[in-house]
């Protein structure tokens, strides 16, 4: 939760991993050209959340549900990911 928490909750956008190299020297401003995460974007259309930052409300829009290939529901993440309250 420590990690999609900000990104759920205060709707943060949050990079595409696979496009960042965390390693990079530049990697945190790679990170801010990086496209939003199409994972957590498709949770949220799952779920039916909407968020209210209109770039990452679009972004949702602009997606498919797809509940055979990524998470319905917030739950779901964190019972695949596991929680840092445990």
């Amino acid at each position: 939760m420590d990690f999609i928490g900000p990104h759920w909750n205060q709707e943060l956008p949050l990079p595409c991993h696979l496009t960042v190299n965390w390693e990079a020297q530049n990697s945190q401003v790679r990170a801010m050209e990086a496209p939003l995460c199409f994972g957590l974007l498709t949770m949220m259309r799952n779920s039916a959340k909407m968020p209210r930052t209109p770039e990452i409300a679009d972004a949702v829009r602009g997606v498919e549900r797809n509940t055979d290939e990524f998470f319905s529901h917030l739950g779901e993440f964190v019972q695949h990911h596991g929680s840092s309250d445990e």
